[in-house]
């Protein structure tokens, strides 16, 4: 088995708040198996594998990792995730036993086993620790990405930012709501979903690309960001830096009307049936194809597509009274 970010019992037990076994081998395959979990937004996945490795090498080789550097930084964050997913998982395939005789519940003479409904609550308490942890995790790389080459060149990094909206934080900040990460995480398909069903057909792909472009590159402003026309600039939290932001033009379009419309939608196809949900969404994608053909100028990549409605200038090809050159054909 690999090594792990923990060496000892009670390196363990600054990252978790309960009482626990004093053998460390009674939870090292939880360990190692914790890194691995949720699927697709693991503590491996997000760290990338070149990343994962350099930590745990750098890890293997230090007696006492408390020096001020990048990795010992990163070590604390990557701790706190682990160490709680393993005890969700021990706490699962704890409580058994496989003997000569099959399938029994573990017990001793000092112990009672604990009830089922005290398992589920423990259970749900590291859980919930667990993905508060990999939300600052993520965010934590996101602050000091200069200090994490490897991890900034992987495509870990570029999943990321996969989304118009990235984390539960952005979600929760764009519509007002309260969900937990681990409903953020069962929210990503339907955010998917929202984006080439309704954002894509409205922006066309030149533009969509564009916008994708910059929330992967870290240019685009976030959600809590504020972008107008004629501002030059956008402010606010999660505003990227000015020397590589995308233009204000552009800025405002991701928070004034995609983030609000992907954030809706997405609500609205993981519970069809909130209608509420669905009209707050539809009309934030009328408002965002109206504003594209009212400012086309402002956006090159729309206006030269299919999805443009000049509602202004005549169709060039259209022949008039005036016109002394006509089209056929």
């Amino acid at each position: 088995m690999e090594n792990t970010i923990f060496k000892t019992v009670d390196e363990i037990r600054a990252f978790i708040n309960a009482d626990i076994s004093n053998n460390f081998d009674t939870i090292a395959p939880y360990l190692y198996e914790a890194k691995r979990i949720p699927r697709t937004s693991s503590i491996y996945d997000i760290l990338g594998k070149a990343q994962w490795e350099a930590l745990i090498n750098w890890y293997a080789d230090c007696q006492l990792p408390t020096e001020d550097c990048p990795l010992s930084k990163l070590l604390h964050f990557v701790r706190i995730p682990l160490a709680n997913f393993a005890y969700m998982i021990a706490l699962q395939k704890g409580i058994v036993s496989f003997g000569e005789s099959g399938l029994v519940e573990i017990s001793s003479q000092n112990f009672e086993p604990a009830s089922i409904n005290k398992i589920d609550i423990a259970k749900k308490a590291f859980a919930s620790s667990a993905y508060n942890a990999l939300e600052d995790l993520i965010e934590f790389l996101e602050e000091n990405v200069a200090d994490y080459p490897l991890w900034q060149q992987s495509e870990a990094y570029s999943y990321q930012r996969k989304f118009f909206i990235n984390n539960a934080k952005e979600f929760n900040h764009t519509v007002f709501s309260n969900i937990s990460r681990r409903d953020y995480l069962d929210m990503r398909q339907y955010i998917f979903q929202a984006e080439q069903s309704f954002i894509k057909p409205v922006t066309c792909l030149p533009l969509y690309k564009k916008l994708k472009a910059a929330i992967r590159t870290g240019t685009a402003a976030t959600s809590g960001s504020t972008g107008s026309i004629g501002s030059g600039s956008s402010s606010g939290s999660g505003t990227p830096s000015p020397s590589a932001a995308l233009p204000a033009e552009y800025n405002a379009l991701l928070t004034e009307y995609i983030y609000p419309a992907v954030c809706y939608m997405a609500t609205w196809l993981h519970k069809p049936t909130n209608e509420n949900a669905k009209t707050e969404g539809t009309r934030y994608i009328q408002q965002l194809r109206n504003h594209l053909n009212e400012y086309a100028a402002a956006f090159l990549e729309f206006q030269e597509s299919d999805c443009y409605e000049d509602t202004v200038t005549p169709n060039r090809h259209q022949n008039t009274d005036e016109s002394a050159v006509f089209v056929s054909g």
